[in-house]
């Protein structure tokens, strides 16, 4: 497709969506949420976006007196006139691991039979993993990942390398010109090509491998697929009608379309929608749709801790230090940013944030990604990050005090090498292995690929 990369193009480009900006722009709230402080947050939403030349945003906000407020600006598609509105379902990313984590972590409570522990490892389910449909019956992984164990995959101290780092991966996976369907254990492959960069368990490292493991793990343990788990355990108890795990391009009804700049000029153009990616790239690390209404809902429920016995949500809020700045810990698929709680999204084309303190809870979900050459401000080269941090003023609470400006995690690239962490002594299998899940994945296809990057 032509590529808009004169200056007339792009001027034009932002009349549209200055026009639809203003247009779009809505909220809504209990008759009790303070109009002034709802038209604060609505300026300052209109204002990010703009300043960082994404499309759309959508707010949701409660506070410790139960009010709340939703509001949204922008255009949830360049290239027609659609408003974004309070009921379109994004992508969350990352903040799928918070699903993900609170599967794991019911299954480790006695009152689901305590089929996991946190302290058993990779290699006592590696058996049991073979026996998935989706998996080869030779498949390995290697010798010194087999003692790494739950707690350290659901807290990011394994030391292993996320497969987004690898350059071919980055290079030659992101927008194909053929869709292609990954099996989870392709994407640890990629992975395990490269060393521990630490010692298990002694520092942190943010890694999606991690949750593919962690989804594997799951269905070999249950026999159900971690996308059923998360809608028997998390989405239906909790009513989240519009909240799903995809395993198909399809998106639900209403959505936003997402936007990447492929070209780097610094501008998301009409072309450059991302949305229909297939969602095997992220899997149990970020596969998770959802509208604003229900992940609001949900920011509240995991802070709190309320699909938890009181035991295991103290378990998930033992902090390791990230080494991570404004992160001041980092628990078991959950953050905290200087006392808010929650996680925070970054997958190809969306970004969102769930925070949550003393009875306040901000959700934010953007369809774009902030072009390089405005994001370098950026904590975590996030918008959505940035809209709840320029929100907190507005609503009296506590700021986030560390200079975000030297926050972004740096990206590691390392070259495949000996593994430099000793194995340790390989423990037993589990007894009485349960039947594996049905088949997910379907046969890779044929790929032409297109240079692109994007995080989750």
């Amino acid at each position: 497709m032509k590529r808009l990369n004169n200056w007339s193009k792009r001027i034009g480009f932002f009349l549209f969506l200055g026009l639809w900006m203003l247009a779009g722009c809505s909220s809504s709230s209990d008759p009790n949420f303070n109009p002034a402080t709802a038209e604060q947050l609505q300026t300052m939403m209109d204002t990010v976006i703009t300043e960082y030349r994404i499309p759309g945003a959508i707010m949701g906000v409660q506070l410790s007196n139960g009010t709340f407020w939703f509001g949204t600006s922008g255009t949830a598609s360049l290239s027609s006139p659609i408003n974004m509105t309070s009921d379109m379902i994004l992508k969350v990313g990352s903040i799928s691991k918070t699903f993900v984590a609170t599967v794991v972590l019911q299954l480790t409570e006695s009152r689901n039979g305590a089929i996991l522990n946190l302290n058993q490892t990779l290699g006592q389910w590696m058996p049991a993993i073979r026996n998935l449909p989706d998996v080869p019956d030779n498949w390995s992984v290697p010798a010194n990942w087999e003692p790494l164990t739950l707690r350290q995959l659901l807290n990011h101290t394994t030391g292993i390398i996320e497969y987004n780092y690898d350059p071919y991966f980055r290079d030659y996976y992101y927008l194909p010109a053929v869709p292609y369907v990954w099996a989870p254990y392709e994407l640890v492959d990629i992975s395990a090509k490269y060393p521990l960069v630490f010692q298990p368990g002694t520092q942190w490292l943010y890694s999606n491998t991690d949750y593919l493991l962690l989804g594997m793990i799951v269905e070999a343990a249950t026999g159900v697929t971690i996308e059923n788990q998360v809608q028997q355990r998390v989405i239906t108890p909790l009513w989240m009608s519009g909240t799903s795990f995809p395993t198909t391009p399809q998106f639900p009804d209403p959505h936003a379309q997402g936007y990447h700049d492929q070209n780097n000029n610094g501008f998301l153009e009409s072309f450059e929608n991302v949305t229909s990616l297939d969602p095997s790239y992220s899997w149990a690390a970020g596969a998770i749709v959802t509208n604003i209404h229900d992940l609001l809902n949900w920011s509240i429920v995991l802070a709190r801790g309320d699909l938890l016995e009181p035991k295991t949500q103290a378990e998930r809020t033992t902090w390791f230090p990230p080494d991570s700045p404004p992160l001041t810990g980092y628990g078991l698929g959950l953050s905290n940013e200087e006392g808010y709680i929650g996680h925070i999204g970054d997958i190809l084309g969306y970004q969102a944030i769930i925070e949550y303190r003393d009875g306040n809870a901000i959700a934010v979900l953007i369809n774009g990604e902030p072009p390089s050459q405005v994001a370098g401000d950026l904590s975590f080269n996030s918008v959505a990050h940035e809209i709840f941090s320029r929100s907190l003023p507005i609503l009296s609470l506590p700021p986030i005090t560390v200079d975000t400006t030297t926050s972004q995690q740096q990206e590691q690239v390392v070259t495949p090498q000996e593994q430099v962490v000793t194995p340790q002594e390989q423990v037993v299998a589990p007894q009485d292995q349960v039947v594996a899940p049905q088949n997910r994945v379907t046969s890779p296809q044929t790929r032409t690929l297109t240079p692109g990057y994007g995080r989750f």
